[in-house]
Order: structure tokens, then C-alpha cells, then sequence
């Protein structure tokens, strides 16, 4: 009988995938076609693996657990369960958050925002963030103690951010520019003592080119700090 049912939900697993896939999913995105914006003709494709993914997972420890076998089998079933569940929903968020920003970076270039430079930086930054705090939550799902990490974190990252300060400042201060936007490439601005043509806006600098020709790299976190006037 456990064998049996063992079988049977792993057929409706199958059948749910299938529904999901070709039925909710293709209906969807034609719904998606129809409408205006683009970020629903993006979304619905990135979430459909991970969706019936999402399935199977279910379906096949369902199924496992179905069968009651040893203690110790039962046990791994269990951690191997939240450890894949998990995995599933960190991948379906990055798949959905990557999405959202290729949406925002299509938007920032038809509108010629300076915002669009940074997209690749940010959806790495992201990736990485996301995926450190879902290793993170599947470690203290498991039971493992990830309080002397996390501490081991913040030192390191204290350490991390004093010795490279200035880059940091810089970084942030780049970040202002980009979203506040007093100016853009090619506009004329006077940055402190410097006046001439905006060329470059940088992760770390900004170029302008001043009147006698010659190249000003001013650091962004002065950029930031400073009265900007837009000619």
C-alpha cells in the first residue's frame, strides 16, 4: 500500500507539473501580451521553472515520506526536504528579483536615466546578497549555529569598512548622483572649483572637462558633498 500511494502521488506531482506549465502558466502569459507594460512578459516566464520545480520537490518528498521507512532514512528525507524547498524559493527569487531589474534597467535607458550604468553592479550586488542570506536561513534551518558566523561576519565586515572607507564613500557617494540626478553626461556644472562638461559619471569618480581642455577626476563622495550648480 505504501509503494502504491508512494506511486500515486508521484503521477499527480507529474500531472500538477503539467497543469502548471501548460495550462496556468501559458494562459498567463498570454494574459502578459495584452498588456502594456513588459515586466509581466519577463516575470511570468522567469517564475514558471521554478514553480514546477517547486512541485516535483513536494511531490517527490511527499512520496518518500509515504513509504515510513527507517528513522534515520526519515531523517535526511526531512533535512534534504528543507534544504531543496528552500534552495527552490531562494532560486524563484532571484529568477523573479532579476526580472524586476531588467525591467527597471530597459525603463532607465529608454529614459536615458544615469541609474542604468549601475544596474549590472546592483542586480550582482543582489545575487550575491540574496543568495548569502538564504545559505544563511538554510543553515539555521538545519540547526546550525550561525550566531558565532554572523558575529565572525560583522567583525570581518567592520574590518572590511574601515580599511576601504574611502572606496566606500566613494561608492555611496556615486549612488547619490545617480539618484538625486543634479546632473548628467554632457550637461555643464560647476562641482566646487571645478566647471566644465560632465563625461564620465563612475562608480568612483567623475570626469568633467574643464575649459582649458584638461581632464578634472573628481572623487564622488566629493561630488556628493559639494554645492553642485548645473549650467
Amino acid at each position: 500500500f505504501h509503494y502504491v500511494a508512494c506511486g500515486i502521488l508521484l503521477v499527480l506531482a507529474v500531472l500538477l507539473r503539467r497543469i502548471i506549465t501548460n495550462v496556468i502558466f501559458h494562459y498567463l502569459k498570454k494574459l502578459a501580451a495584452k498588456t502594456e507594460t513588459t515586466l509581466d512578459d519577463k516575470l511570468f516566464p522567469a517564475l514558471e521553472t521554478p514553480t514546477a520545480t517547486m512541485v516535483m520537490v513536494l511531490g517527490i518528498f511527499a512520496a518518500l515520506t509515504v513509504l515510513q521507512l527507517d528513522e534515520t532514512v526519515d531523517r535526511l528525507i526531512g533535512n534534504g526536504a528543507i534544504i531543496t524547498v528552500l534552495a527552490v524559493l531562494i532560486w524563484g527569487f532571484i529568477r523573479a528579483g532579476g526580472a524586476i531589474l531588467d525591467h527597471l534597467e530597459e525603463m532607465a535607458h529608454e529614459r536615458q536615466m544615469t541609474v542604468a550604468t549601475f544596474m549590472p553592479l546592483i542586480k550582482k550586488t543582489l545575487f550575491v546578497v540574496t543568495l548569502v542570506i538564504g545559505l544563511i536561513i538554510i543553515a539555521d534551518s538545519l540547526g546550525a549555529k550561525v550566531g558565532a558566523l554572523l558575529t565572525s561576519l560583522g567583525i570581518g565586515g567592520l574590518a572590511f569598512a574601515l580599511a576601504a572607507q574611502d572606496t566606500i564613500a566613494n561608492l555611496f557617494g556615486s549612488f547619490v548622483v545617480v539618484v538625486d540626478q543634479p546632473f548628467k553626461v554632457g550637461d555643464t556644472v560647476k562641482v566646487g572649483a571645478n566647471q566644465g562638461v560632465v563625461e564620465d559619471i563612475g562608480l568612483r569618480s567623475t570626469k568633467i572637462r574643464l575649459a582649458d581642455k584638461s581632464l578634472a577626476v573628481v572623487p564622488n563622495k566629493s561630488v556628493a558633498a559639494e554645492a553642485i550648480v548645473n549650467l
